[in-house]
Parts: structure tokens; sequence; C-alpha cells
């Protein structure tokens, strides 16, 4: 009976101790990271769409950007790559701030449309882009 008891304590404790801990309510705000990926050798920039509620957007070391807001909702950015070319894989460019990182599933990037050394514009497959 007494060992009955202790083990019921005991697991009693175990579930009291899971539930500890802060549980934040209200938005989480923060920055998601925005990666491109270029399929060609040769591309010097690419154009995107951010949809989503973005408080602002940040280029990160060693690159600029070019904004425009079309509404409160969604902008379109263009990544210049200057006289370089972007590295071969996935590449982080910017960071966008959030009022809610809980919500990230609320904000989505596409790639528009992308440019070579001889600014031929280039559409199709291979470009990528994503928010994490």
């Amino acid at each position: 009976m007494k060992a009955q008891r202790l083990t019921r304590l005991a697991a009693l404790l175990v579930v009291l101790a899971g539930c500890g801990g802060e549980e934040t309510t209200g938005p989480q705000p923060g920055r998601l990271q925005l990666s491109i990926s270029a399929p060609n050798s040769d591309d010097r920039a690419v154009a995107l769409t951010i949809t989503g509620a973005v408080s602002d957007i940040r280029a990160v070391a060693g690159y600029q950007l070019y904004v425009r807001a079309l509404d409160d909702r969604t902008a379109i950015i263009v990544v210049p790559q200057g006289s370089a070319t972007f590295p071969t894989g996935e590449t982080d460019v910017a960071t966008l701030g959030v009022p809610d990182l809980r919500a990230a599933g609320n904000y989505s990037v596409a790639v528009i449309q992308g440019a070579g050394t001889d600014y031929e514009l280039r559409f199709g497959a291979g470009y990528t882009a994503r928010l994490h």
C-alpha cells in the first residue's frame, strides 16, 4: 500500500514538472531569414515577391536590396549581385521583421525572375526562395 502511494506521488510529481515553465501568450516578434538559390553560374539578380505583414526587410552582409511595397502585405524585392554572381547553392540574402514568429506559415516568398550578366531576363525552373 505504501509503495503504491509512493508510485502515485512520483507520477504526480513528474506530471507537475512537465507542466512548469513559462508559457507566453500574444505575438512573439522576430526575424525570418530569406534564402535564394539561382541555377545559373552567371546569375546576377533575382526578383521576388514577399507576401505577409512584414515590418522591415534588411539585407545581410554582402548584399543590397531594392524593395517596393505594393500594399501593406506584399512587396517586390530585387537582389542584385553587382559585378559578381550568386554563389552555388542556397544563400541567405535578407532578414524580414515579422510581428509573430509563431505565424511564420502566413508568410510566403516566390521568385519572379532572374537576370544574367548580359541583363537578359530569365524565367523558369531552377530558381528557389524560402523563408526560415
